[in-house]
């Protein structure tokens, strides 16, 4: 391990007013040395650069130790060695050189394999930035809140009722009978004057029997917990045969 190589061909740093122009600078550190005091320089930890380069952290850790027989072979070493360069703004060529000349002959391409059971990190939903996350978990409640207003209203308001016989809402017959048809949802109970009556697919048909004189028919329609609809008809019975809209 060579802990004092001078670093003038690698480290780089950029100008103040965002220059393209760049200088080295001499800092005589190994180099997992100067990978890990520039990581530090940048605020960053080990598990923020894996998630950025998608290196396992066990090999950055590796290269921070310059444990080069914990690396999965020399063509795997050199790609994380330049790309945690990369990362850290460090000259990523000339690192590499000084790497390869550091372990020649002690790394081959099948020192080692990289294992199974340690897979590169993955990007997670949690990993998008939070204005992105919160304006989606935004949408969701959103959605979800209407959602539920719309179930609530639908469960409890009343049900269609569309009668379709009488056709008027007050009307005079000659015969002791009037025939009561409509159309509600298939989910609803029907009462006629109190009397249920069957439905079928949503449709209702039944005849009431009148006496002489006014009668009032009322016609309910209700749900299990809804409000009920209730439409009124006036009927008047005359033994005249006549039939009379108002």
């Amino acid at each position: 391990m060579m802990n004092n190589i001078s670093v003038s061909i690698w480290k780089k740093r950029r100008l103040e007013n965002n220059s393209i122009s760049s200088f080295y600078v001499a800092n005589p550190v190994g180099i997992g040395e100067l990978l890990r005091q520039q990581r530090e320089d940048l605020g960053l930890s080990l598990e923020q650069v894996s998630k950025r380069t998608l290196i396992h952290r066990r090999y950055l850790e590796a290269l921070e130790a310059e444990r080069w027989d914990q690396l999965p072979g020399k063509v795997y070493a050199q790609n994380f060695l330049k790309r945690y360069a990369q990362e850290l703004n460090i000259d990523s060529e000339g690192i590499v050189k000084v790497f390869q000349k550091q372990t020649n002959g002690l790394l081959t391409d099948s020192h080692n394999k990289l294992q199974p059971a340690l897979p590169l990190p993955q990007k997670h939903f949690w990993d998008i930035p939070r204005l992105i996350k919160a304006s989606i978990l935004t949408v969701v409640i959103i959605s979800f809140v209407a959602y539920l207003i719309y179930s609530i209203y639908s469960f409890v308001s009343p049900p269609q009722l569309a009668i379709s016989s009488p056709q008027n809402r007050q009307i005079i017959v000659s015969s002791p009978q009037v025939v009561v048809k409509g159309v509600t949802e298939p989910e609803a109970e029907v009462r006629i004057n109190g009397q249920r009556v069957p439905i079928l697919e949503g449709r209702f048909e039944e005849v009431i029997d009148l006496q002489r004189g006014l009668n009032t028919i009322t016609i309910r329609a209700k749900k299990k917990y809804s409000k009920p609809r209730v439409e009124r008809f006036l009927v008047v019975w005359t033994e005249e045969s006549i039939s009379k809209n108002n």
